[in-house]
């Protein structure tokens, strides 16, 4: 049993950006769905208001369980959520620039072009919250 505890002390971060990344995606999906089939909201309207949600809900939980962010005041937490819904734009141009590329310019698979793209834009959300958005300041 210690051997799990330490195993998780040391890569805790890790498991709780993934936990918390698929309930992002979860909310993502649920929320998209509900909007565009219950509420009769355009998929593109829905896409926006799920894609926020998500993004709100991310921000929230990396936040507080994810990168026990030390921010406070409110110029902070403002700059912080700020750049953090910033590289989240920023990651999704990236996916939607790279599918384009893959799939148009390329004729790649589109269902391998995405889940190869997913993995990369997972990796640098983690990178840029990591490094850019709840990094931690220097004593």
């Amino acid at each position: 049993m210690n051997k799990i505890k330490a195993l998780y002390q040391k890569y805790r971060e890790i498991i709780l950006y993934a936990w918390f990344g698929g309930w992002t995606t979860v909310i993502n999906y649920l929320s998209y769905l509900l909007l565009e089939n219950v509420c009769q909201i355009h998929y593109l309207v829905a896409t926006v208001i799920a894609w926020i949600l998500s993004v709100l809900f991310a921000y929230l939980t990396n936040r507080k369980w994810v990168f026990a962010s030390d921010a406070h005041t409110p110029k902070e937490l403002g700059l912080e959520m700020a750049s953090f819904f910033g590289s989240r734009v920023f990651s999704g141009i990236c996916d939607f620039v790279l599918m384009y590329l893959c799939v148009d310019l390329f004729h790649f698979n589109g269902d391998i072009c995405k889940i190869l793209i997913n993995v990369l834009v997972i990796i640098l959300n983690y990178l840029l919250s990591k490094l850019l958005v709840f990094r931690k300041k220097r004593e």
